[in-house]
């Protein structure tokens, strides 16, 4: 089953919460100068020594740099994360301060990897370490008589954009640097044991989501975390407030994905008790939290609003309930597939370890209660790439059972619809390389479980060649070898369904030279360009492997029974002569 993509899993969630940005900017390279003339006067006023003129031009760059990505990346080239270092998180003015690490966690989630490294081996550590020991000092004192509600707020925030900046830290660099350097600092500094008091005080709402989302992201991100977090007391005391109505919906949902976490690592999904657990108090949870909280045509619509500059205090409270919403259904497809997942691969490895009434709870569930949560999501414009990841999953969950069923189909082809027309309009609109292929991966294993089911191909000739052109556009160098395999390797299974089933002798005659010209003898290339395998694989994974042999399944299966298409497409088309093509 299609997993959960964990690297850049911030920066998505940025981006499409951020549904406010204005449109894709196409004269990048003309603006450049003009951009830069706006930027250089304000780089130098975060120097300035009137602390007003550096607030100023502080919020005017997070404004910039939110909202504007050619301007981020300009004030990064301009030295932007060094001034943020050296300078203003060790400003005199707290407002600023808070404000510095507002911004650089705000950078941290748009730049991923790459900048979370360089701030690993800047030692941004030490900074972060001394930040929190103040907060550790002076949150005790936050309801002292003489501290008044602007300083209570500013420690809030000061305290939010430190246990923010370390959770998107944390969540980029590798698992390997957190495991082995990050974690042990957590514990070692107090810093992990601060954030569990910050929960179990409830010292504000903020915080206690603030620090739900830091522990939760984290027990998704390491084993060793939670293998920790199961084993802490504190852990398995805060686990106990699940039910607790006071906390906000997106705390208690964190709670509840905290909960699910410790089960699967503690191996409480393999009995009939504990099944009755998941079902009843987490996927119930889930489910009842949504219905009674969300107004899912509400958070589409601001949204998809027009940025407004200057809104009102009602318009703000709006919005920032929609970005809240939306990060309560992005935690619910994460919880959702993943518990498909867990209890798809339970079925495949052991399947008398799940009893049949469980396989009916669970399927009367995702059908009744996740099937619909997902059309309204697919049908209302819901952007949240997760959607088509957990719908892939609940049909292949549903297929092991063998229980999709005429209703099943229907709903298929309710949110088919929507789906076949965004993918076309994707593939339209794709210019060379200029794709996600994520999305076009997820799309196509819908369209392909989607004919498999109802037992009919959907596709045409030119959706057939449009997927070719956009195939052959594809440098390799422009992405992860596993989105390259993972797209290869549907695009070829989708194809040969195609080429099969379309009763059109042009049609396969055009998969199959594609299968073979570009997916079996455009690998043997490659491979003959390395030197030798360690090379290929260090730039290419397994690549050319995997695809050689689905391109060799995809043969086998177009070919192996007397079709009408045999004759012309394969003996007088010519493929029984690749190995001439190969020497040649």
């Amino acid at each position: 089953m299609g997993k959960l993509k964990k690297r850049s899993k911030l920066s998505q969630q940025r981006r499409k919460q951020n549904q406010l940005l204005p449109g894709d900017n196409k004269s990048n390279k003309k603006l450049e100068n003009k951009e830069v003339q706006k930027i250089t006067p304000l780089i130098s006023q975060l120097s300035a020594s009137a602390t007003n003129d550096r607030s100023i031009a502080l919020s005017t760059i997070l404004l910039l740099c939110d909202n504007d990505p050619q301007s981020r990346k300009l004030f990064l080239k301009n030295n932007l994360v060094k001034i943020l270092l050296t300078k203003l998180i060790h400003d005199e003015s707290d407002e600023i301060v808070v404000d510095a690490y507002g911004l650089l966690r705000n950078l941290i989630i748009e730049e991923g990897y790459d900048l979370s490294v360089h701030l690993w081996r800047s030692d941004i550590w030490t900074a972060l370490e001394a930040d929190f020991k103040k907060a550790m000092q002076s949150l005790p004192h936050i309801n002292d008589e003489k501290v008044s509600s602007t300083r209570k707020a500013l420690l809030i925030d000061y305290i939010d954009n430190l246990i923010s900046c370390l959770g998107s830290l944390s969540t980029e660099v590798s698992i390997q640097l957190f495991d082995e350097n990050i974690l042990p600092k957590l514990q070692q500094s107090g810093i992990l044991k601060f954030i569990f008091e910050l929960i179990e005080k409830r010292v504000s709402n903020k915080l206690t989501l603030t620090a739900l989302e830091f522990l939760y992201d984290l027990s998704t991100l390491s084993f060793h975390f939670i293998e920790l977090f199961a084993n802490e007391p504190s852990a398995i005391e805060l686990l106990s407030n699940i039910e607790d109505s006071t906390l906000s919906v997106l705390s208690q949902v964190y709670l509840v994905g905290l909960k699910f976490q410790i089960m699967e690592f503690k191996g409480e999904l393999t009995d009939a008790k504990s099944d009755d657990v998941l079902i009843d108090s987490i996927l119930g949870k889930l489910d009842s939290l949504y219905k009674a909280k969300v107004d899912l045509k509400t958070t589409v619509e601001q949204l998809d609003a027009p940025l407004n500059p200057k809104p009102t205090k009602e318009e703000e409270n709006a919005l920032r309930q929609a970005k809240n919403n939306f990060k309560l259904i992005d935690l619910l497809l994460d919880l959702y597939t993943t518990i498909i997942e867990v209890k798809g691969e339970q079925q495949v490895v052991s399947p008398s370890s799940v009893s049949k009434e469980t396989k009916q709870r669970l399927s009367a569930f995702f059908s009744t209660g996740l099937a619909p949560f997902l059309s309204d999501l697919i049908t209302t414009n819901f952007k949240n790439s997760k959607i088509l990841v957990c719908l892939n999953n609940l049909s292949l969950y549903l297929s092991s059972l063998d229980l999709v069923d005429e209703s099943y189909i229907t709903f298929l082809t309710q949110v088919g619809s929507v789906i076949a027309k965004d993918f076309n309009e994707t593939l339209a609109a794709t210019v060379g390389d200029d794709v996600n292929l994520d999305t076009i991966s997820d799309e196509l294993n819908f369209l392909l479980f989607y004919d498999q089911a109802q037992g009919k191909i959907s596709a045409d000739a030119k959706l057939v060649s449009l997927l070719i052109t956009l195939s052959n556009a594809i440098d390799f160098n422009n992405h992860e070898a596993n989105q390259i395999i993972q797209f290869s390797t549907v695009l070829i299974s989708y194809l040969t369904l195609i080429g099969k089933g379309c009763d059109s002798i042009d049609t396969t005659q055009e998969i199959s030279k594609f299968i073979v010209d570009t997916q079996l003898l455009g690998p043997i290339k490659l491979y003959k360009s390395f030197r030798n395998t360690s090379e290929l694989h260090k730039k290419f994974k397994f690549l050319v492997e995997y695809t050689l042999l689905n391109s060799i399944n995809a043969i086998f299966e177009m070919f192996d029974d007397d079709y009408p298409y045999n004759r012309p497409v394969f003996h007088e088309g010519g493929l029984l002569k690749i190995h001439q093509v190969q020497e040649d």
